[in-house]
């Protein structure tokens, strides 16, 4: 694996994470 790809892979990660953790944000705003 190339320095790239992990770069990629966990920026892809953190995406993917940070856009579960707004949904779960808006959720709880609505459940409150």
């Amino acid at each position: 694996m190339r320095k790239t790809n992990i770069v990629q892979y966990i920026f892809s990660i953190i995406i993917i994470i940070s856009v579960t953790y707004n949904n779960d944000i808006k959720l709880w705003f609505k459940n409150n």
